[in-house]
C-alpha cells in the first residue's frame, strides 16, 4: 500500500529535476527589448568618451523595477590570477596595462531625474571582477509593454594588449564589448547580454580605417564621422587600423570581406573556382592567408548549401589577438595574425584551417539559430559549428595528425615535450584531441567566464551516444526543422535529462584507473581480464580500452560507463602485453595533485624519447676556449617520479660524463615535473693538467688524473617557465667523493726523453649549495638573484678545485684566477624585454622570437688552492659588472634555443695585475688582467 508522503515525494522529484535543469541551462528567455543610440568620441586610441541613450521596453509579463548592465572592460582592470604565466608575455607585450570603464552619469533621457545606481562584482570560483555589473533603479516599475529611456555617460580606458579588447601594433580592437551592455531579467548565472538595435555615431582619428558593427570604413587624411545601424547586435564590434587594407570577393552566397592592417598585395581569386584544401599554398604571407581563408569560407558554405540558409556577407577581421586562432565577435570572424603560423609545417595547416572552419560555420548558422533559439543562439550555433568542423575535415580528406605525431622528431626538447604532455602554449585547443577547451582568457561572457561548455564537448558526447552517421542526420534534420535545439534534443536521444545534467554545466570532476589485470591460460589460448575503476562525480559515458598481446594481436573493448567499476574480458593466442584506457583521448580526467592524471591509465608505461635537460656551449674573447655540457633525461611516459640522466662535458680542463638517477616528489610544477628531487650521480672524468703558467696554482695541484665519483644531490625547483624562468625559486645541495689515479710527471725521464709518469691514488670530497630566486617586477621585467658556496677537502687536481669563473657565475676573470679550496658568490641579473615577438626569419625555419637585455653584477671570493683561511682577503675578492643580450630563437619553428652575448668588465680587485708561476723557474711573474671580455654561446632556455 502506497503512503501519501511517498506520492508527494514522487511528484516533487520531477519538479526538482526540472528546476535543476532550468538552472544549468546556459540560456534563458529575455524579458527586455533594447535599442541604443550611442555617440562616441575618441580622445586617443587608449581613451574613449561616450554617451548612450537606451530605450528599454518590457516584453515580459511582470513589472521591471531595475535594469542591469554588463561593464565588460572592467575585467581588464587587474591582471587575472587565473591567466597562465606563459600567456602573460603573449597577451601583454609591454607589461600589464589596465583597462576599464567608468560611469560618469546615469539619468533619464531628459536628464532631469538622476537614477540610483549600484555596482556589483562578478564572483564565481576564483574569478572576482569588481564593478562588473551596474544596476539602475527605475523611478517607478516598468509595466508590461511600457517603455523608458536611460541615458548613461561613460569613459573607457583601452589597455595595451594583444586581444579582442586592446590596442597593439596600430590596431584598436573593441571586439569584446566597450559600452554598457543591457542584461535580461535573468537566472543567477546568466550574463549573456541582450541583442539590441544599435545606432552608433563616432569620430575616428585621421589615418584610421576599420570596421564598425557591419560596415567597412576606409581611412582618410582627416578625422571622419561614421554612422552605423544594426538591427540585432549582440556585440558592438569596433576595430580601427592605422594601415588598413581589405579585399572583397563576390560569391552567390554573399560577399567575403577580409580586413587587415598588414599589406595584402594583390589577391586575385576567380569567383568561379573553388580552392581545394590540398592545393592551397602554405600561408607565409598576408596574401596567402587571405587566399586560404577565402577557400575555407567557400568550402564551409558548400557544406551548408543543402539547408537553404539565408544569404549573408562574411566579414573577417585579422588583428593581433593571441588568445585564440579564431573566434566570433557578434557575427564577425576575428582571425589572429598568428593563424597558419604558430606551427609552420604543411602537415599542421589542417589544425589552423579546421579551427577557422569551425568559427566560419558558427557564423554562417548563427542567423538561423538566432531566430529559432532567441537567447540560446550563440550556444547552439557553436555546437553546430563544431559538428561542421568535423565534416570540413572529412570533406578535405586530410589526415589530422596530433601535434605529438608531427613533433615527435623534436620531442627531445623540454619545450616540445611540454606542448605534447602538458600544454603550455596558446592555441593548444587546435592541436590536441581533448574534447574540453577551457578558455584561459575568459573573454566569452555568455559562457559565464568559462563555466559553461563549448560546443565541442556537446558534439563529442553526442557522437559517443549515437555514432557519427546518426549524428549527421541528427543535425541535418535540426537545421531543416523549426524546433529549438533543447526541445529537439529531448525528443531525439535517450536519457536526454541525464545527458543535459551531466554535460551542460561545469565539466564533472572524474577520474579513471586500471584495476587488476591478468592473463590465464585456457587450453591453447589466454583469457585476459581488465578491471576499470571510475572515481569522482557519478556520470555515465562510454570508456574504450585498448588491449594488446605479445603476438601483436589487439582489440578495443567498450564499457558503457554505468556504475563505478567494470571487468572486461578478451581471449587471444598470447599473453597480455599492454592495456590502455581511452586510446582516442575522448575522456577528460581531473588532474591529480601528486601525479599525472593518465599515469594509471596505461600499463605498462612506455619509454619517452630522451629529453634534453642541459645544454651549454660558450667561450670568451680572451681565452677562446670552448666549454660544452649536454645532458639528457630518460623516463617513462606519464612517470614524473623517476628519471635517469646522462651527462657529457668537455672543457679545456676536463672531459667525461656521468649517470644519475633522481626520485622526484612533492607537488607538481607541471604535468611533466615535480618540485623536489634527490638521488645519486656516478661519474668518470679525466682532469687535465693545469700547466704551471696557470695563475696562483701550487705544484701539488698540477697533474692529470682520471677519477670516478659518487655524488648525492637533492634540490627543489618551483620556477614557472614560459621559455625561460618567470617566477619562483630553486636550490640544490650536493656532496660527493672522488677517487682515482693521478698521472704526475717525474723529474727523471726515459732515455728517449719522455717523462716518466708516477701514478698515485687520489681521493677527495667536494660539496656545494646553490640558491636561485626569480622575482617578477612587471611583465617583461624580471630580477634574478642566485648565490652559492662550494668547498673541497683533500688534494684534488687543480682542474677539480673550486672555481668561480663560469658562464653562470663570474664571466670576466680567467678560470685560473678564481681557483680555490672554497668559494662563495652572489649574482643579480635584471632581465628586460627589448624586442617582443618578431617575424624576423632565418634559414631552417628559424625565427627570432624575442630579444632580452640583461644587466648583471656578480661578486665572490675564493680562497687560495692551498688553504681555506685566505677566503675574503682583498686580493681574493672579485667583482664584475656587465650587460648582455639574449636572442631567443625558434629552430624549425618549434624548438627554442638561446644565443647569449655578454660584455663583462672586472671592477675588483683594483690592482689590474695578477700573478702567474713560470713553468720552468717557478718564479712569480705579474700579468695584466684583460680590461673587459665578451662571452658568447648557446645556453638553455629551460
Amino acid at each position: 500500500m502506497l503512503n501519501i508522503s511517498h506520492i508527494r515525494y514522487c511528484c516533487l522529484l520531477p519538479l526538482l529535476l526540472l528546476l535543476l535543469l532550468v538552472r544549468i541551462q546556459p540560456v534563458c528567455a529575455q524579458t527586455l527589448q533594447v535599442a541604443a543610440d550611442v555617440q562616441l568620441q575618441m580622445t586617443s586610441v587608449h581613451a574613449l568618451s561616450s554617451e548612450a541613450v537606451y530605450t528599454v521596453t518590457n516584453t515580459g509579463d511582470t513589472p521591471v523595477s531595475q535594469v542591469s548592465f554588463l561593464l565588460y572592460p572592467n575585467q581588464y582592470g587587474e591582471l587575472s590570477q587565473n591567466l597562465p604565466v606563459f600567456a602573460r608575455e603573449w597577451i601583454y607585450p609591454s607589461g600589464f596595462s589596465p583597462g576599464g570603464i567608468k560611469i560618469t552619469s546615469v539619468a533619464t533621457a531628459t536628464g532631469d531625474h538622476p537614477l540610483k545606481k549600484s555596482f556589483q562584482p562578478f564572483q564565481m570560483g576564483e574569478d572576482h571582477i569588481p564593478g562588473f555589473i551596474m544596476t539602475v533603479l527605475l523611478p517607478q516599475p516598468l509595466a508590461q509593454a511600457a517603455q523608458t529611456q536611460i541615458k548613461i555617460g561613460f569613459t573607457v580606458t583601452v589597455p595595451t594588449r594583444r586581444g579582442r579588447f586592446g590596442y597593439f601594433d596600430g590596431v584598436l580592437s573593441l571586439a569584446g564589448g566597450w559600452l554598457p551592455r543591457p542584461l535580461p531579467v535573468k537566472a543567477e548565472f546568466d550574463y549573456q547580454p541582450i541583442p539590441m538595435a544599435l545606432t552608433l555615431s563616432a569620430t575616428i582619428p585621421a589615418g584610421f580605417g576599420g570596421f564598425a558593427v557591419n560596415r567597412i570604413f576606409v581611412g582618410r587624411e582627416k578625422a571622419q564621422r561614421i554612422e552605423v545601424h544594426g538591427s540585432h547586435v549582440s556585440e558592438a564590434t569596433l576595430v580601427l587600423m592605422d594601415k588598413m587594407t581589405y579585399r572583397t570577393v563576390s560569391r552567390d552566397e554573399g560577399d567575403i570581406h577580409y580586413i587587415t592592417n598588414r599589406y595584402a598585395g594583390n589577391v586575385n581569386i576567380d569567383p568561379r573556382i573553388r580552392i581545394s584544401p590540398q592545393k592551397r599554398r602554405q600561408a607565409t604571407s598576408v596574401a596567402n592567408r587571405i587566399r586560404r581563408t577565402f577557400g575555407i569560407v567557400d568550402d564551409v558554405r558548400a557544406l551548408f548549401k543543402p539547408f537553404g540558409l539565408p544569404k549573408r556577407d562574411m566579414f573577417v577581421l585579422e588583428i593581433p589577438t593571441w588568445d585564440r586562432l579564431s573566434q566570433l565577435s557578434g557575427d564577425v570572424v576575428i582571425l589572429s595574425d598568428r593563424t597558419f603560423e604558430v606551427v609552420p609545417y604543411p602537415k599542421a595547416l589542417m589544425f589552423h584551417e579546421s579551427d577557422v572552419a569551425k568559427t566560419v560555420a558558427t557564423a554562417i548558422v548563427s542567423a538561423s539559430t538566432q531566430k529559432k533559439e532567441q537567447a540560446a543562439f550563440q550556444f547552439v550555433a557553436e555546437v553546430i559549428g563544431y559538428h561542421f568542423q568535423q565534416r570540413y575535415i572529412q570533406a578535405a580528406k586530410a589526415k589530422r595528425e596530433e601535434l605529438a605525431q608531427l613533433l615527435r622528431f623534436l620531442a627531445f626538447n623540454p619545450y616540445v615535450d611540454n606542448l605534447i604532455y602538458a600544454p603550455q602554449m596558446p592555441f593548444d585547443h587546435a592541436y590536441l584531441q581533448s574534447i574540453e577547451e577551457p578558455d584561459a582568457f575568459r573573454a566569452e561572457l555568455w559562457r559565464t567566464l568559462n563555466q559553461l561548455p563549448r560546443g565541442k564537448r556537446i558534439v563529442a558526447k553526442l557522437t559517443d551516444l549515437m555514432g557519427k552517421e546518426k549524428l549527421d542526420s541528427f543535425f541535418d534534420n535540426y537545421l531543416k526543422s523549426d524546433t529549438p535545439f533543447l526541445r529537439y534534443l529531448d525528443t531525439h536521444i535517450e536519457n536526454a535529462t541525464r545527458f543535459r545534467q551531466q554535460w551542460f554545466g561545469p565539466y564533472p570532476r572524474v577520474g579513471y584507473a586500471l584495476g587488476k589485470t591478468q592473463s590465464r591460460k585456457a587450453g591453447k589460448e589466454y583469457v585476459h581480464t581488465v578491471e576499470i575503476i571510475q572515481s569522482g562525480q557519478p556520470i555515465v559515458e562510454p570508456v574504450t580500452v585498448l588491449i594488446k598481446d605479445l603476438r601483436n594481436g589487439q582489440t578495443r573493448l567498450q564499457w558503457d560507463g554505468e556504475g563505478t567499476r567494470k571487468t572486461l574480458t578478451w581471449q587471444s593466442k598470447a599473453r597480455l602485453k599492454s592495456v590502455q584506457i581511452d586510446p582516442d583521448y575522448r575522456l577528460v580526467e581531473t588532474a591529480k595533485v601528486q601525479g599525472h592524471p593518465l599515469s594509471d591509465n596505461t600499463r605498462p608505461l612506455k619509454l619517452r624519447p630522451p629529453l634534453l635537460t642541459d645544454l651549454l656551449i660558450w667561450g670568451d674573447s680572451v681565452t677562446r676556449e670552448p666549454f660544452m655540457l649536454i645532458s639528457f633525461s630518460f623516463r617513462r611516459k606519464y612517470d614524473i617520479s623517476n628519471s635517469f640522466h646522462a651527462t657529457g662535458a668537455y672543457t679545456p680542463r676536463q672531459i667525461g660524463g656521468d649517470l644519475s638517477y633522481f626520485r622526484h616528489f612533492g607537488f607538481n610544477r607541471t604535468l611533466n615535473a615535480r618540485t623536489w628531487y634527490a638521488g645519486p650521480r656516478l661519474g668518470v672524468y679525466k682532469y687535465l693538467d693545469a700547466t704551471a703558467t696557470e695563475p696562483g696554482l701550487h705544484k701539488n695541484n698540477r697533474y692529470t688524473a682520471t677519477l670516478a665519483s659518487i655524488t648525492m644531490l637533492a634540490g627543489m625547483d618551483e620556477r614557472e617557465f614560459q621559455l625561460d624562468p618567470q617566477s619562483g625559486k630553486a636550490f640544490q645541495i650536493s656532496l660527493g667523493y672522488w677517487i682515482g689515479r693521478s698521472e704526475i710527471e717525474d723529474t727523471v725521464r726515459y732515455e728517449d726523453g719522455r717523462p716518466r709518469i708516477i701514478n698515485d691514488t687520489v681521493q677527495h670530497a667536494k660539496g656545494s649549495l646553490r640558491l636561485f630566486k626569480v622575482i617578477p617586477l612587471s611583465l617583461g621585467h624580471i630580477l634574478v638573484a642566485y648565490c652559492g658556496i662550494s668547498a673541497v677537502e683533500g688534494e684534488p687536481p687543480a682542474s677539480n678545485l673550486v672555481t668561480l669563473s663560469h658562464q653562470q657565475i663570474l664571466r670576466g676573470f680567467d678560470i685560473g684566477e678564481t681557483y680555490g679550496r672554497v668559494g662563495v658568490y652572489g649574482v643579480t641579473e635584471y632581465r628586460h624585454t627589448l624586442i617582443g615577438s618578431t617575424t624576423l626569419r632565418f634559414p631552417m625555419r628559424t625565427l627570432l622570437s624575442r630579444v632580452q637585455g640583461v644587466l648583471f653584477t656578480g661578486a665572490g671570493s675564493a680562497s687560495r688552492p692551498q688553504t681555506y683561511r685566505s677566503l675574503f682577503q682583498p686580493d681574493r675578492n672579485f667583482m664584475e659588472v656587465g650587460y648582455g643580450f639574449r636572442f631567443h630563437m625558434l629552430l624549425l619553428g618549434a624548438v627554442p634555443y638561446l644565443l647569449a652575448l655578454d660584455f663583462v668588465v672586472p671592477v675588483f680587485p683594483r690592482d689590474r695585475r695578477y700573478t702567474r708561476i713560470d713553468e720552468d723557474t717557478d718564479d712569480v711573474q705579474y700579468y695584466s688582467r684583460a680590461p673587459f671580455r665578451f662571452t658568447f654561446g648557446v645556453t638553455q632556455t629551460f
